[in-house]
């Protein structure tokens, strides 16, 4: 999946998430970097766009206190944050738990790495409970949005061993 192959929809959803990874993250940083054009991850038939921001703390910092200020990120939040996230609350049927989570290691000085559980699954003996969600944003089609879902959830069934 390229940029160009992203179609309008797609670019407007990942430019605002990194946008807003940039602002937030920004007055932690002396200096910070981020890629012009995001690169393609593929795993299995599940395609999605990633760009590298990287930078320099200005003073050392905890990673859980980045962490809190970067979670939850537009991608599974929403925008306006607050107002988004009061949406979600009302709305949806089940608590999203770990969803979305950082995960990761950190040590005993605040170092360490974590990445966004975007799709992931909580197993329970021989059952197992999978997350994944689709960007919302003006044009988004709904139909489109779910078979999204349903791509990314078998996908991550599949890993599991349960070919659907």
């Amino acid at each position: 999946l390229s940029w160009e192959e992203a179609g309008d929809k797609l670019q407007l959803e990942h430019r605002l998430v990194v946008e807003e990874i940039e602002r937030r993250i920004t007055p932690f940083c002396s200096s910070l970097s981020v890629a012009e054009r995001p690169e393609s991850r593929g795993h299995g038939r599940v395609a999605h766009l990633a760009t590298a921001v990287s930078g320099t703390l200005a003073a050392r910092r905890h990673i859980l206190e980045l962490a809190s200020t970067l979670h939850p990120t537009p991608a599974v939040g929403g925008l306006p944050t607050a107002g988004a996230l009061h949406w979600i609350s009302r709305h949806e049927p089940d608590p999203r738990g770990w969803y979305a989570a950082p995960v990761g290691w950190f040590d005993t000085d605040g170092n360490g790495e974590l990445a966004v559980a975007l799709r992931c699954a909580l197993l329970k003996g021989q059952e197992a409970f999978v997350y994944t969600g689709a960007g919302i944003v003006p044009g988004s089609d709904p139909l489109e949005e779910a078979e999204e879902v349903d791509l990314k959830e078998r996908t991550l069934l599949e890993a599991l061993g349960n070919p659907g």
